[in-house]
C-alpha cells in the first residue's frame, strides 16, 4: 500500500516521464528536419564511458539538478532538469543509451540484472577540470 508521499512521488516521476518523452519526440523530429537544438551535446561518435562523461560533465556545467534518460522504440533522449525546468541535452541511439545506463549504474554500484524494482546508488563523479560531483542515481522501471 502507498502512503501519500509515495503517491505524490509516483505521481511526479509519472509527469517527469511524460514531460521527457514529450520532449524528446520535439527533439527527435527538430533534429530530422535539420533544425539546430540549442545546448545539445552529439556523443554518437564516442564510446560509452566516454559519452556518459560528457553527458554528465555537460550537465553539471549547466547546473542541472537532475538527468533523466527516457527511452523509447526510436531513441534515448537525455534530458535535464535546470532552474525546474526539464530541458533536453542529447538524443542518442536505443542501444547507445541503453549501454549509457549500465555503465551508469555499474559505477553506482547497483545491481545490473535488477529490472523490476527500483533501485538506488551512488556515485562521485570527477569531471574533466577535477572537480567532484556527488550523484545519487535512481532507477525506475515503467511500462
Amino acid at each position: 500500500m502507498l502512503n501519500r508521499n509515495s503517491a505524490n512521488s509516483a505521481a511526479a516521476v509519472a509527469a517527469a516521464k511524460a514531460e521527457a518523452n514529450d520532449a524528446a519526440n520535439v527533439i527527435a523530429n527538430e533534429l530530422a528536419a535539420g533544425q539546430r537544438v540549442s545546448q545539445m551535446v552529439d556523443v554518437t561518435k564516442f564510446p560509452t564511458d566516454k559519452q556518459v562523461d560528457a553527458l554528465i560533465d555537460h550537465a553539471a556545467s549547466m547546473g542541472a539538478s537532475d538527468l533523466f534518460f527516457t527511452s523509447n522504440d526510436q531513441h534515448v533522449a537525455v534530458l535535464v532538469r535546470h532552474l525546474g525546468m526539464i530541458k533536453p541535452i542529447s538524443v542518442i541511439p536505443t542501444e547507445a543509451g541503453r549501454r549509457a545506463m549500465s555503465h551508469i549504474k555499474a559505477l553506482a554500484g547497483m545491481d545490473l540484472t535488477e529490472k523490476r524494482r527500483t533501485t538506488d546508488g551512488r556515485w562521485i563523479f570527477e569531471r574533466i577540470d577535477g572537480n567532484r560531483v556527488d550523484l545519487r542515481i535512481s532507477v525506475i522501471p515503467t511500462v
